[in-house]
């Protein structure tokens, strides 16, 4: 994602699904959402998704992911969808069993397990 790079500029334009549910996590250095917040990197105005179902600012700089606010809202929207999954309201369990079969019908190499530090 290095400014100015080919994704920059078509990556934006990308439709999500009809049955993508979005979720907004936006980083503002004052936690405050409107034209002329940035973050330092990126701006309010190009981060935010009118289509998102549930929009968070926090203050924070760029790297928000070790927010503790950023974590409790990325666990609280896990726990809302695996919620619905369990429930059998949520098109993820058409979603879920797709990749499923496709993983389990899949040729392609195996790398082997995945690897943690």
């Amino acid at each position: 994602m290095t400014p100015g790079s080919a994704s920059q500029k078509w990556v934006p334009s990308l439709p999500f699904g009809d049955d993508v549910e979005v979720h907004s996590i936006v980083a503002t250095t004052s936690g405050k959402a409107g034209v002329g917040e940035t973050d330092g990197v990126v701006a309010w105005e190009s981060a935010y998704l009118p289509e998102a179902e549930t929009e968070i600012v926090v203050e924070s700089s760029h790297s928000a992911q070790g927010s503790p606010q950023v974590i409790a809202e990325v666990r609280r929207i896990l726990l809302e969808h695996l919620e619905k999954f369990q429930q059998g309201t949520s098109s993820e369990r058409i979603r879920i069993g797709a990749v499923s079969e496709m993983a389990t019908s899949s040729k392609r190499h195996s790398r082997g397990p995945l690897k943690t530090r």
